[in-house]
This record gives structure tokens, C-alpha cells and sequence, in this order.
């Protein structure tokens, strides 16, 4: 008798995704790998896109519009108007975000309907350590990105606060899954 090789998910020759929230897996052939991961590129694309429109949207309404209004009731709002921008940074990639997983997960689930799942998936706390930037050279070019933007950018704006804000997470993510988190570094 042969001796199979190879993972259960392999063996068939199939190719590997993983759906939803709970990152399931899937063993699917290429056209449908291929054809997910193209939709997961446009519909970031298509977030992006959208985020670069609601920002400015949102900021020439709150102060024209909200932050007049508000003044008399909480002046802290009309007098940080920068730090008023970076919330709504963080508001806009919060919620965009949010809504980016919820459209990626129902297309996802969607093209696997009629499939049987391979494996059940993660938990949230293995999903953020499987997506952080564990590597060194990741570490390092975070460091050195993060030195870069804080020496170069003189005069700093919200949106290279932002930036550097969403390159510090990844940083401290990093770190905490290399050295402080137990469990195996994948």
C-alpha cells in the first residue's frame, strides 16, 4: 500500500483559502483561488478608493458644518482642529475596515457555499498573530520607516500621524507576538 504525502488539505491536489471571519479553510481547484484572491484585490482597491473620497468628505463637514454648531458647547472640538483629522483617519479606517471584512467574508463564503470546510479556522488572537510582522527584517524596516518619517517630516500633519500610528501598531504587534506572546511564531 502507498504511503500518502502531503497535508490532508493537498492531498487532493487542491489549492488553499481561507473564508470569513474564522478564517476557514477551503480546499478549492485554481480557477476559484485565483478568481478570490483577484475580488479580495479589487474590493481593497475599491476601499481605498472609497476612503480617499469619505476623508475629505467628512473633514470639509465637520468643519464647516459640525464644528461651527458644536464651539459653544465643547470648544476642545474647534480648538485641536488637528487632532480632530486624525480621528477621523482612524474612524475611516476603523469602519471601512470593518465593512471591507464583511464584504470580503460574504463573497467568500458566497464561492465555498456548496463546499465542505478543510479545517475550522482561528480564533482572533491566532489571526492577528499569523497577519503581524514577526520577521526581523520586517521589525527593522518598520523601525526604520518610522525613524524615517519622524526625521524627514518636519512640520507633521494628521495624515503622517496617521501613517505613523498604523506603522507603530504593526511595530508593537510584532514585537508582542515575537517576544512576549507564548505559543509558536508562524
Amino acid at each position: 500500500m502507498e504511503k500518502s504525502q502531503g497535508t490532508p488539505i493537498t492531498r487532493g491536489g487542491g489549492y488553499f483559502i481561507r473564508i470569513g471571519w474564522r478564517a476557514v479553510g477551503y480546499s478549492v481547484d485554481r480557477a476559484k483561488q485565483t478568481q478570490y484572491r483577484a475580488l479580495r484585490v479589487l474590493l481593497f482597491i475599491f476601499a481605498v478608493v472609497t476612503a480617499w473620497f469619505v476623508v475629505p468628505f467628512a473633514s470639509e463637514l465637520y468643519f464647516t458644518t459640525i464644528a461651527p454648531m458644536a464651539s459653544s458647547f465643547v470648544p476642545l472640538l474647534f480648538d485641536y482642529p488637528a487632532l480632530v483629522a486624525l480621528l477621523i483617519y482612524l474612524l475611516t479606517l476603523f469602519f471601512g475596515g470593518l465593512v471591507y471584512l464583511i464584504i470580503v467574508a460574504a463573497v467568500g463564503k458566497a464561492m465555498v457555499r456548496k463546499l465542505s470546510a478543510v479545517d475550522n479556522g482561528f480564533g482572533p488572537v491566532e489571526r492577528l498573530r499569523r497577519a503581524a510582522m514577526t520577521r526581523r527584517r520586517s521589525l527593522f524596516l518598520l523601525v526604520a520607516v518610522l525613524a524615517a518619517a519622524a526625521l524627514l517630516l518636519e512640520p507633521l500633519s494628521s495624515e503622517q500621524l496617521f501613517l505613523m500610528i498604523l506603522l507603530g501598531f504593526k511595530f508593537t504587534e510584532g514585537l508582542f507576538f515575537r517576544y512576549l506572546s507564548p505559543g509558536k511564531n508562524l
